[in-house]
């Protein structure tokens, strides 16, 4: 999505009764939404593990708009918020930008898969987001006050949002289960419907 003056500012809502309620609530408010499209991650470090460890993000995206790549800088402290500095830029084939940041040393470190359907409500968007074994969750990105606002029309409560990133929020999952991040599977749907069909 596109970052407020270089900067992304969002808050994320768990959806634990899935996502059918607020998207009504949304078209009852006049959100303009779109089609639900499926995003493919690839997110990539330095061997030794330098950005994961200063909090900063580079990541490779293919949607139905085609490829781009990612650079977020470290979350800004003290605010409910997830404020984070961002570069973005549209590439052509996502294996080359691959091959390119191969060749400045940034490996792959782990993939994520997201089914998004985006509204445009007011100053912000709003994302209804279909995740690998964590649900349905909502996340609305804008300005500070707008994201407010966005949250009260929709009845949601502020302080039950998250500034956590989704791969965080994963992980998380994932060690509340006795599974440590190098045991667990990757943040992808096919992942998901396997240990379905094994359990």
């Amino acid at each position: 999505m596109t970052a407020v003056d270089g900067k992304e500012i969002e808050l994320k809502f768990r959806l634990s009764g899935g996502p059918e309620a607020i998207r009504r609530r949304l078209n009852e408010l006049g959100a303009t939404g779109g089609p639900s499209v499926r995003e493919a991650d690839v997110y990539l470090d330095q061997p030794d593990g330098r950005l994961v460890a200063e909090g900063r993000v580079l990541r490779v995206r293919r949607d139905e708009a085609g490829c781009k790549v990612t650079y977020k800088g470290p979350p800004a402290p003290g605010t409910i918020f997830s404020e984070r500095d961002e570069v973005e830029a549209r590439v052509a084939d996502l294996e080359e930008i691959l091959a390119v940041l191969a060749a400045l040393g940034y490996r792959p470190v782990c993939r994520k898969e997201k089914d998004r359907q985006s509204f445009a409500f007011g100053e912000v968007t709003v994302c209804v987001d279909r995740l690998p074994f964590l649900g349905h969750y909502l996340e609305i990105e804008g300005p500070r006050r707008a994201i407010a606002r966005a949250a009260a029309q929709l009845g949601l409560d502020l302080a039950a949002g998250t500034n956590r990133p989704y791969l965080e929020l994963y992980l998380n999952h994932w060690r509340d289960r006795g599974v440590e991040p190098g045991e667990a599977p990757e943040m992808l749907f096919a992942e998901e419907e396997g240990r379905r069909d094994d359990g």
